[in-house]
């Protein structure tokens, strides 16, 4: 006898809110000089930011370190989106296991720009993630939100 399934739990999204502790923009511009470079210059920008996680309440006081790229191709897709356009998996992976928590993930390059002087000013103050609940100590995130005000208990 075939062996049944467990039926598909379908889960809410969890909100994880962050305070932005510190925050380092980093840029690279030079001319090509390996096969990952489009063209005869290529780039590399990133921001390294430290949060303080808020919500959900279980991880709150857990220090993250983050790690955002800055990405054309994302500026371009939502400028021309390509036919044959599917849904994206997400935008970034959110780790919190044991002692460690991390994020790695993209934003449209030129976004990635324009938060920086926010943020570094106190403009930007909070970052919002959306995502399934964690799984075995990570989550994919679809969606990023950078917020002046935030209260834990709106989430």
């Amino acid at each position: 006898m075939p062996r049944k399934g467990k039926a598909s739990k379908s889960q809410s999204p969890e909100t994880y809110l962050f305070r932005i502790e510190d925050f380092a923009p980093e840029y690279s511009f030079h001319a090509a000089f390996s096969r990952l470079d489009v063209g005869p210059y290529g780039e590399y920008a990133h921001t390294r930011i430290v949060g303080s996680c808020l919500m959900p309440p279980k991880l709150a006081g857990r220090e993250t370190q983050f790690t955002v790229i800055g990405d054309r191709e994302y500026t371009q897709a939502l400028v021309q989106p390509p036919r044959d356009c599917t849904a994206a998996n997400g935008i970034g992976t959110l780790a919190m296991r044991g002692g460690e928590s991390q994020y790695l993930g993209s934003l449209p390059f030129d976004v990635l720009m324009a938060i920086g002087p926010c943020v570094l000013t106190g403009g930007l103050q909070f970052m919002a993630l959306v995502g399934p609940p964690l799984f075995r100590g990570s989550t994919r995130i679809t969606r990023m939100s950078f917020l002046k005000d935030a209260d834990p208990n709106d989430y």
